[in-house]
């Protein structure tokens, strides 16, 4: 499924002409069925990108009903603090999980 959620996510991306501004890191537990983000690194930061490829990523994770899972860590240089990442997680419907993880629970 990684390949596949990869392939998605960079078909999307194209579509929408951000596949040479944003870079997404992830990898499928497919016996849990949750999807970790590692990172998602936006080039041009401040433009909207980041929430769109989180939208998209969120749609994805509801299609397929995979749970998504991520330790919130502001990139050194980004627009954000680790603070202002997390507020920003939460509006897009993460909480707050063991360890300084967040999760986002798949709409099934």
């Amino acid at each position: 499924m990684d390949e596949l959620f990869q392939n998605e996510i960079y078909s999307k991306l194209k579509e929408i002409n951000l596949e040479s501004e944003v870079f997404v890191d992830f990898f499928h537990h497919s016996k849990r069925n949750v999807t970790e983000l590692g990172a998602i690194h936006v080039i041009n930061q401040g433009k909207g990108h980041g929430s769109r490829v989180m939208d998209i990523i969120i749609n994805m994770a509801n299609d397929t009903g995979s749970d998504l899972i991520l330790l919130p860590c502001a990139l050194e240089g980004g627009i954000l603090d680790d603070m202002g990442l997390i507020k920003w997680y939460e509006r897009k419907g993460f909480v707050m999980i063991d360890n300084g993880y967040m999760k986002y629970t798949a709409i099934k």
